[in-house]
């Protein structure tokens, strides 16, 4: 039994471990290195408002001593000195401008190098989960494909869970037959894993696309993969008494396309063509075999209805032989009586399923 998100399988991660690790390291060096830049960068804006600061002050004080010059109240030196001044003032604000623009492009790089290392680090971090394998559901291993450590190709199976509470029936009908099931169609699961009593079930899915298969008569057929669903209720019940189901168990399923309550209905081994292609069968009146035409109705592999031609209560003459003529004098043997109950045309898969 495994539980759902719970590990079922590991693999050897020290090489994933490895790589997730040099990642991590990356994307740390990369973070640091954002930063220092980020430091590097508030200084030099920093400095490009006090070189702008300065340019201003240098424009002031060439002004100031340029009228007190004029004036013969300074100096030619102060004012040589103020109007250097002045021109050297505005090419260090150009420059420590674009000093800021080179960090910020500097960091602007880093940082999309930073972004693929993050990603390149995810990617890794999947592949380390990855490396640990959780059950999906609640359920039971059904098969082990592996039981030791080895190296296996991506995409093997290393095992089957299932739930077997949500077991369905997979049956393989011929293609002749699956035209006439559709969705919802009732069905009987029986066989001997399922026990004395069939299971009651429904047509879950009818698969679109049709597969040859050779029976194992070597006939080669065409056929359909049909999905019948088990009736919750007596599914559990079942399992409550005791009849456990697995998967890939082999068992018989009839689906009914079509029923009809209280009809007249004869063993189908008694029926058989006449010359013409009508159907015709022999019924017991008066001790004398009388051969009848008959119309009929639902057909399935055991019985067929009976639309007229006989009537209730007659003997037939099952699987009879082709000496017998119409008229002749026979002995009743009566194999078996039945009431008369209902009959479903349905549509059963092969033995060989």
């Amino acid at each position: 039994m495994v539980s759902a998100g719970k590990p079922v399988a590991q693999m050897d991660a020290v090489d994933l471990d490895t790589d997730l690790a040099e990642a991590e390291t990356q994307v740390g060096q990369f973070d640091k290195l954002l930063l220092s830049l980020r430091n590097l960068l508030k200084s030099a804006q920093s400095q490009v408002k006090a070189s702008g600061a300065k340019m201003e002050h240098a424009e002031e004080e060439f002004s100031r001593i340029k009228k007190l010059f004029a004036g013969k109240a300074a100096s030619k030196f102060e004012e040589s000195d103020a109007r250097l001044l002045e021109i050297e003032s505005p090419i260090d604000l150009e420059k420590d401008s674009l000093t800021v623009q080179s960090i910020d492009a500097i960091r602007e790089a880093i940082f999309i190098g930073r972004l693929d290392a993050d990603e390149k680090m995810k990617r890794r971090k999947r592949n380390r989960n990855r490396a640990t394998l959780y059950s999906p559901v609640e359920g039971v291993v059904l098969r082990r494909h592996e039981s030791s450590e080895r190296v296996r190709p991506a995409g093997e199976v290393l095992l089957e869970i299932g739930r077997l509470e949500d077991l369905e029936v997979i049956a393989e009908i011929l293609t002749q037959d699956v035209v006439n099931i559709t969705l919802g169609d009732p069905a009987d699961v029986e066989g001997p894993a399922i026990g004395p009593h069939p299971i009651p079930g429904q047509v879950a899915r009818i698969f679109p696309q049709g597969f040859k298969k050779v029976s194992s008569l070597g006939v080669e057929q065409q056929r359909v993969l049909v999905i019948i669903k088990f009736d919750p209720e007596s599914f559990a019940k079942r399992r409550k008494a005791g009849r456990a189901l697995g998967a890939d168990y082999r068992m018989r399923v009839k689906i009914y396309t079509d029923q009809k309550a209280d009809a007249l209905k004869i063993p189908r081994s008694a029926l058989f063509r006449s010359t013409s292609g009508t159907w015709q069968a022999f019924v017991v009146r008066n001790g004398r075999a009388r051969k009848v035409g008959l119309e009929i109705g639902l057909t399935n592999d055991f019985k067929v209805e009976v639309l007229s031609g006989m009537a209730a209560g007659e003997q037939v003459i099952l699987a009879p032989d082709s000496s017998l003529n119409d008229g002749q004098s026979v002995e009743a043997n009566v194999i078996r009586q039945q009431p008369r109950q209902r009959i479903a045309n349905f549509t059963k898969d092969l033995p060989d399923r």
